[in-house]
């Protein structure tokens, strides 16, 4: 049975959506500045999908600061991206020039149409969502702060004449009351179920171990634009546990089969001194929640860090294997992201695997929905300058952390030379290694061929063989450990 590992990727304020075509849709931001906004498409809420770069900030817009937690919604027909943006990137103190805009497309894919920024005041605004009540009306649902550096971190909801205007005033429905809540209410998310609607949103600071999930509950749908009409849980519904800290920040969405995942991110360390590198570094994890007796989600616990879970109902494991020519082409359409960014770097049919600049992710460029048993791969890498890079095969469990996989790797070092390895999920076991001749920036031809337990890797006129039963089948793909690897040319095939 196929299973799946958390975290599923970097990243951070995940949102995934199931189109009508029943494939899942997650949107991010990325690129050179941060000013780009990605979709992937996926037939898999438990991995990644082919990311696709669907939007790029012009100069001299409000809207040329590096993007925040952007969303995709499906809405009377077509689809939506709301986004948090600014016109320069501040820093802290720019922070309050924050504000939300929209794109609009007739596909998922795009292309989109910047629709604007939506009305909403001059006050700091970021993390919009839209509630759709059951009778269809729409409102958006965002953090407002009025006061930078105050108390007052607050949630507000407008009406919406359509998916891309504001047609009201925006009025306060959550403030930071309890202690557990500190300064921050923010992250809203919309959950409509059993006739009931629900407001998610996160409390406490994202740089923080304790930021956590809350709830609201709309007590009068017939008047969600009153105040009064909203009921805050006492308690946090999620918060952290075992060895997942920090998270929040949340979507829900719905397995083929019906089940609903709570989608989330949590810290990928346990700095929480703001300001200081690293600390906003985050994680995207997923798993499945139910519904109490009393109508409200039931997310329970955070499930560990790297445990085995089952495909969510519905989902298909992975195909056979076969052929493929030119895996690594800039038009990508085999390879998904595990590391600290959600999509692969790929230039000119080259691709670029960072394993430093966060090293506690790892980086790896996996071939999606394929498992090989016996195999023949090459690829053209650089040899790299940190600890290691190179094909990863007959690999499962594969996480966005580093080590994190069950499986092999036919690797380059500058320390050990040409290397075979085992992963266990977590530290390497070198199986065996042999030094080679070639130097940093040449290009260098690896290869690796499985025959049953026969293992072999080849590089630079050396070789190796050695015989390990421990993982029969799995997937194909490339990873980096430590420094920038660049590679091309990559070819896979069954034998």
């Amino acid at each position: 049975m196929q299973t799946y590992v958390n975290p599923i990727s970097g990243g951070k304020d995940p949102f995934i959506m199931r189109a009508p075509n029943g494939l899942y849709y997650s949107v991010y931001s990325g690129g050179v500045a941060g000013t780009s906004i990605y979709v992937s498409e996926s037939e898999r809420i438990s991995e990644p999908g082919i990311a696709h770069c669907v939007w790029t900030a012009a100069d001299g817009k409000w809207n040329s600061a590096p993007v925040w937690a952007p969303e995709i919604h499906n809405l009377q027909g077509k689809y939506y991206i709301y986004y948090t943006s600014a016109a320069v990137d501040c820093g802290v103190e720019g922070w309050p020039t924050r504000r939300l805009g929209v794109l609009e497309a007739e596909r998922p894919l795009g292309p989109y149409t910047d629709k604007g920024r939506l009305e909403l005041g001059e006050e700091m605004s970021i993390d919009g969502t839209v509630l759709q009540m059951p009778d269809g009306r729409l409102y958006f649902v965002y953090m407002r702060n009025k006061r930078f550096e105050d108390s007052l971190n607050c949630l507000c909801i407008a009406p919406m004449s359509s998916p891309t205007e504001i047609c009201g005033e925006p009025v306060l429905i959550s403030f930071p009351r309890y202690p557990w809540e500190e300064y921050v209410n923010e992250g809203p998310q919309a959950l409509v179920h059993g006739g009931r609607v629900f407001i998610m949103y996160s409390a406490n600071a994202a740089h923080t171990t304790e930021y956590c999930l809350a709830l609201l509950e709309c007590r009068n749908t017939a008047r969600p634009l009153s105040e009064d009409a909203w009921i805050k849980h006492e308690k946090p519904v999620f918060r952290k546990g075992g060895n997942v800290v920090g998270p929040g920040h949340a979507c829900t969405v719905q397995s083929p089969d019906g089940t609903d995942y709570l989608v989330y991110h949590c810290k990928s360390n346990l700095n929480s001194a703001f300001g200081s590198c690293g600390c906003m570094d985050r994680m995207v994890c997923v798993q499945p929640f139910d519904w109490g007796a009393d109508g409200l989600p039931a997310f329970g616990e955070p499930l560990p860090i790297g445990a085995p879970l089952p495909l969510p109902g519905g989902e298909k494991e992975d195909a056979e294997g076969r052929v493929l020519k030119d895996v690594i082409r800039s038009e990508n359409a085999h390879l998904i992201a595990y590391g600290a960014k959600e999509y692969p770097t790929i230039i000119e049919n080259i691709l670029y695997l960072d394993g430093k600049s966060k090293s506690e992710y790892g980086c790896k460029a996996v071939v999606k929905g394929c498992s090989w048993r016996d195999l023949r791969a090459e690829v053209d890498m650089h040899m790299p300058g940190g600890e290691r890079g190179g094909v990863v095969f007959r690999a499962s469990d594969i996480g966005a952390r580093r080590y994190m996989l069950k499986g092999y790797m036919a690797a380059l070092s500058p320390r050990f030379g040409l290397e075979i390895l085992r992963f266990d999920g977590g530290e390497p076991v070198r199986l065996a290694y042999v030094p080679i001749r070639a130097k940093y920036g040449e290009w260098v031809r690896l290869s690796v061929t499985c025959a049953g337990g026969s293992i072999s890797a080849a590089a630079a006129g050396a070789k190796l063989t050695v015989n390990d039963n421990t993982y029969a089948s799995g997937r194909i793909g490339l990873a980096a450990e430590g420094d920038l690897n660049w590679f091309k040319n990559m070819n896979v095939e069954s034998i």
